[in-house]
């Protein structure tokens, strides 16, 4: 109830590179406005918010899923 999580979602087949590098600065930028142009317009003002991270990665039928709480800051 305190927090307002954005969370950007990555489907891969392979872990081809490090989570660290799947949300690029550019992303992270149109991330942060389209959650501020999302709190302007439904009138939120009171909430905390953070941005999260979840890859999943599918291999061999399977899935693996990675979730990064506050992956990054609002930029």
């Amino acid at each position: 109830d305190e927090i307002l999580a954005f969370v950007e979602v990555k489907t891969r087949k392979t872990s081809y590179f490090p989570i660290s590098n799947v949300v690029t600065f550019g992303k992270q930028k149109k991330i942060t406005r389209a959650a501020k142009y999302f709190l302007m317009k439904n009138g939120i003002i009171d909430k905390a918010c953070r941005f999260d991270v979840a890859t999943v990665v599918w291999q061999e039928g399977k899935h693996h899923i990675d979730y990064i709480e506050n992956a990054f800051y609002a930029v």
